[in-house]
């Protein structure tokens, strides 16, 4: 932008404190010519100060600017002013990260180059003013039904508990001692969304890629782990027949502790930049050995586990998509009969930003009987807190499942016609009439 044009802008800001109001949260003085940079700083500190634009005899007599009384701004004139500003501002910002990048990289510091290019590429104005609560509620009831859609788990006792399913930038977090079935739990929802047609992404911060896939080979195929490999052409068979008839999924290892969210939000970039593929669902396994972008000591577990929480359910609201993750328990809860948020590794900081808390509770008698108990900590939209559910536990396919066969699905809308059936087989079945046409007769009333 000219520094005419600039002045000019300067001038409409001064004349309009709505259009003030609009802009100053992505106005920098550094993004101005250094002979405006002072004037600049000095509006948005006037109007942080007394919430109003200061006169331009004031501007002058403070900063020696000379600004032009432009009069008024008209509403097309403040909107094409405001579409002006957006752009210089995000310009500006980009080439600020970018001249910042030969220092960051001297310093090796990789993590801070991806998030002061992303808060560059994310500033803009603040043009969606919500939800007018009050205006056409029946309108803004049936849109919740379009706009916020919840998402099967695949095991009824668990939607139940948690209010219908999961949702899009929702937290769902499992919590169970080592070796307690926090994997494989993730993995069987995972499966579960994957037969409904949504496309998912496991990053595993513990296990190879290759033992994350050969489970879920048994889940898919119904073939011990041990028996993989000596029926290989009969569980490829299996795999190939049912590719077309799930999502897709990715399976990628990442480096413990030293992967944070921009590394994992850096590989989803370059994962749709060369293949397309975007998800609907993301497993991290898991939150408790992953790194943070913010500069706090590991030692202070709760503070760290409280950004790592942030930080990975903030990824599910920039890729619109479910985040799924587990975290330990800790040493008071083995002999616990009753566990609650005191039994989190961590403590509360992880409980409070996710949406939904889930402990897992297996021993070796339960093992042995194939059985699985699920416990609601937290549900931030539903009343299943303290709901306890025991399912059954197939040893030979690790999958979970409820233990009322009859048990009714519940309703919910599907991305494919892809389903999963008792057996967990999965076939095509044809969407029901009535649950498409009773959606759309509510849209059209």
């Amino acid at each position: 932008m000219e520094l005419e044009k600039q002045r000019i802008v300067l001038s409409a800001l001064c004349n309009n404190r709505d259009l003030m109001s609009l802009c100053s949260s992505i106005l920098k003085a550094s993004y101005f010519d250094p002979s405006l940079k002072k004037t600049v700083k000095f509006i948005l500190e006037y109007f942080e100060k007394y919430k109003d634009v200061p006169k331009l005899q004031v501007v002058r007599a403070e900063t020696g600017a000379v600004l032009e009384d432009i009069g008024h701004v008209s509403k097309t004139e403040m909107k094409f002013v405001a579409d002006e500003i957006e752009s210089f501002c995000r310009n500006r910002a980009m080439t600020e990260a970018i001249l910042m990048g030969p220092e960051l990289l001297q310093k090796g510091d990789f993590g801070k180059i991806l998030s002061v290019l992303k808060d560059a590429t994310t500033v803009g104005l603040q043009k969606d003013l919500g939800i007018n609560y009050f205006e056409d509620p029946e309108t803004r009831l049936k849109r919740s039904l379009i706009d916020e859609p919840k998402i099967s788990t695949g095991i009824p006792e668990l939607d139940d508990a948690i209010g219908g399913g999961i949702g899009r930038q929702e937290l769902l977090l499992f919590a169970a001692n080592s070796g307690g079935g926090k994997s494989m739990t993730m993995l069987n929802v995972g499966k579960n969304l994957l037969a409904q047609g949504y496309n998912g992404i496991y990053v595993s911060l513990e296990m190879a890629e290759s033992l994350v896939s050969k489970r879920l080979d048994s889940m898919i195929t119904r073939i011990a782990q041990e028996n993989l490999l000596k029926e290989m052409s009969k569980a490829a068979a299996v795999i190939e027949n049912n590719a077309n008839k799930m999502g897709k999924f990715r399976i990628k290892r990442m480096p413990e502790n030293r992967t944070n969210i921009n590394t994992i939000r850096s590989y989803l970039q370059q994962l749709e930049q060369s293949t397309g593929f975007v998800p609907d669902f993301i497993i991290v396994d898991y939150i408790d050995i992953m790194g943070t972008t913010m500069n706090v000591s590991y030692e202070n577990l709760f503070v760290k586990d409280k950004y790592v929480t942030e930080e990975v359910r903030s990824l599910g609201f920039d890729f619109n998509c479910m985040m799924i993750s587990a975290s330990q328990l800790n040493r008071t809860a083995i002999e616990a009969d009753k566990l609650n948020h005191a039994h989190i590794q961590g403590g509360l900081s992880k409980i409070q930003t996710s949406d939904y808390v889930v402990a897992i509770k297996q021993d070796d008698l339960m093992r042995s009987t194939g059985e699985i108990i699920l416990e609601i900590l937290k549900s931030r939209n539903s009343r299943g807190v303290g709901k306890r559910m025991l399912l059954e536990w197939d040893p030979v396919s690790l999958t979970i499942n409820s233990t009322a066969s009859n048990k009714p699905s519940l309703e919910l809308k599907k991305k494919s016609n892809v389903i999963l059936s008792a057996n967990n087989t999965i076939f095509n079945e044809r969407q029901p009439e009535s649950t498409e046409n009773s959606l759309l007769s509510l849209m059209n009333t």
